[in-house]
């Protein structure tokens, strides 16, 4: 048994990432003062299908009123130095107003993860305000963060989560889903290991309703597909579990195994 913090105790996490959460959760607390109401951990970390070669930190942070364009910059200078050493860094910002009604696509105020990371340092060099702005921002798959944090989440600090975030319909849920699922159904030859993981996630939401980590979804998938495909499977969750080189996915197999994810969707969300 690890600590992430003095209040939350999680079973089989590592020092080092425990380590890296609570120094982030210190300086995110230092820059926002008074304003914080709330840190939270959803995500693979979460759910018990944390990968330290490939998954991100995923953390919800909520204050009581909009951060200043100072703050923001300040947040964002943050994550650029401290991102990806070691554990990539994906993490959105609310204030209190935000989440009093649910709505979605859910409202945010600030957001960084590794893909917005040139534009942050382009912004920052360039003192453009394109990126740090007062203006409410929306996100779709911010349903599926806030269904698996009323799951599974962690309260890091702060107040209790079911007190700060709204309960998200299951039909939002599956919206968000299903927006990144169609991602994947039209790129999975680029992205092969994320795409198979993540259609096996999708699968098993509209199957059992189940949510689950890609880890969990792959492991699934491996035991419970028809036989010509289970293989595909295996072979994502080894490529996930050792972050090797997935090019020794074929875009036959691929099609296969997309055809028939995608065949039994529909079927049930059709029912």
């Amino acid at each position: 048994m690890t600590k992430i913090n003095n209040n939350i105790t999680t079973v089989g996490l590592q020092d080092d990432v425990n380590r890296f959460i609570e120094k982030l959760q210190l300086e995110i607390c230092r820059i926002v003062r008074q304003n914080f109401v709330g840190c939270y951990l959803h995500g693979s970390l979460a759910l018990g299908g944390f990968n330290k070669h490939s998954s991100d930190i995923d953390l919800l942070v909520v204050t009581k009123t909009a951060l200043t364009i100072s703050v923001q910059k300040e947040l964002a200078k943050l994550f650029l130095s401290t991102s990806t050493k070691p554990y990539p860094i994906e993490i959105t910002f609310f204030h209190v107003e935000q989440l009093k009604v649910w709505s979605h696509p859910c409202p945010y105020d600030f957001h960084y993860s590794e893909y917005w990371r040139d534009r942050f340092v382009t912004a920052l060099q360039n003192n453009s305000s394109l990126y740090f702005n007062l203006h409410d921002k929306t996100d779709v798959d911010l349903a599926a963060h806030l269904t698996i944090l009323h799951k599974q989440g962690i309260c890091l600090k702060g107040k209790p989560i079911h007190k700060v975030f709204p309960t998200v319909p299951k039909f939002d849920y599956l919206d968000a889903l299903l927006s990144d699922y169609n991602d994947c159904l039209d790129n999975m030859e680029h992205t092969p290991v994320y795409c198979i993981l993540n259609l096996l996630r999708v699968y098993l939401f509209v199957k059992e309703e189940r949510i689950t980590s890609k880890q969990e979804a792959g492991f699934w998938g491996s035991h419970h597909l028809p036989q010509n495909i289970n293989g595909i499977a295996k072979k994502a969750l080894l490529a996930y579990e050792t972050n090797t080189n997935a090019a020794s996915f074929h875009t036959t197999e691929l099609c296969l195994f997309k055809a028939y994810i995608d065949e039994n969707v529909q079927q049930f969300i059709n029912a």
